[in-house]
């Protein structure tokens, strides 16, 4: 493949693509729509996922030293 094929094929995907305005959210988000593969899609949604279980495990850990905290606290006033 030379410099003028690749430039033509550049140019032919480039003229494919449907003319959006792009000033609203929802045209900007039908572009990527169709841009994204199903796999990247789904690679994010484990991912945030995964990041939010982190998150989860974080407010957990929180919380139960706050309760060992608080009881010996009674335990030690008493």
């Amino acid at each position: 493949m030379n410099g003028s094929h690749l430039v033509h094929m550049l140019c032919t995907k480039l003229r494919s693509f449907p003319c959006a305005d792009c000033h609203d959210l929802e045209d900007i988000d039908g572009l990527i729509d169709k841009d994204l593969p199903q796999l990247m899609k789904e690679q994010s949604e484990i991912a945030f996922g995964e990041e939010g279980e982190g998150i989860v495990m974080e407010i957990e850990k929180e919380i139960v030293e706050t309760l060992i905290h608080e009881t010996a606290w009674i335990f030690y006033r008493h």
